[in-house]
């Protein structure tokens, strides 16, 4: 395997639907911890998931579960418990952001939904170091890759984004306000200097 693959405890995983090799596989995280999860404001947002991970650490309700990484782009994120039955799973599509902790490196999580939706979950996780926990992510951007290859040779990738631009000048008393606006204009002054 190339650098960066899923390595950790590679195993078969039954599924009704196999048509290729890697449809049938995951990898198998265990002794994760399962913080569990929180609704979650926006599908993207690194504060909200780093404030939820803190939260769910502070109260410690964590549980053992493994977590297996598909190896397909089209199948799903599962999180099992001990008897390696089904707690939750995920489609790898509906997985828009994954997070390690700012403040506490062991722990990551993901947010999971349809985009557009409204309703976001954020799943949060605990691993024994932060080096499982890098691997971890690792497998889901490996995963997430293959998916991206897949989508490339038919060209089907749309970005969107958001932009703002605001424009600062100093008033004069060695502060920096923004430029006023007039509905598609900014009304800047001449006489002070003005920075992007």
């Amino acid at each position: 395997m190339a650098s960066g693959e899923c390595l950790e405890n590679t195993v078969a995983v039954v599924s009704e639907s196999a048509d290729d090799d890697l449809m049938d596989q995951a990898t198998m995280f265990d002794n994760i911890n399962y913080m569990g999860r929180a609704v979650i404001g926006a599908s993207v947002s690194n504060v909200e998931a780093n404030a939820i991970i803190a939260e769910l650490h502070e109260y410690n309700t964590d549980s053992k579960i493994t977590l297996a990484i598909p190896h397909n782009p089209d199948g799903f994120v599962r999180i099992l418990d001990e008897k390696k039955e089904d707690l939750h799973s995920d489609p790898v599509k509906a997985i828009l952001y994954c997070t390690k902790s700012a403040k506490l490196p062991h722990c990551f999580a993901f947010t999971s939904g349809k985009k557009g939706g409204g309703m976001y979950y954020c799943h949060a996780f605990k691993c024994k170091d932060k080096e499982i926990c890098m691997r971890v992510l690792n497998c889901m951007a490996t995963t997430f890759n293959r998916g991206l290859k897949k989508n490339s040779i038919s060209d089907t990738l749309h970005y969107e984004f958001d932009l703002s631009l605001e424009i600062l000048e100093e008033d004069g008393a060695g502060s920096v306000v923004p430029v006023p606006q007039d509905k598609d204009t900014f009304k800047m002054r001449n006489v002070r200097t003005t920075t992007l």
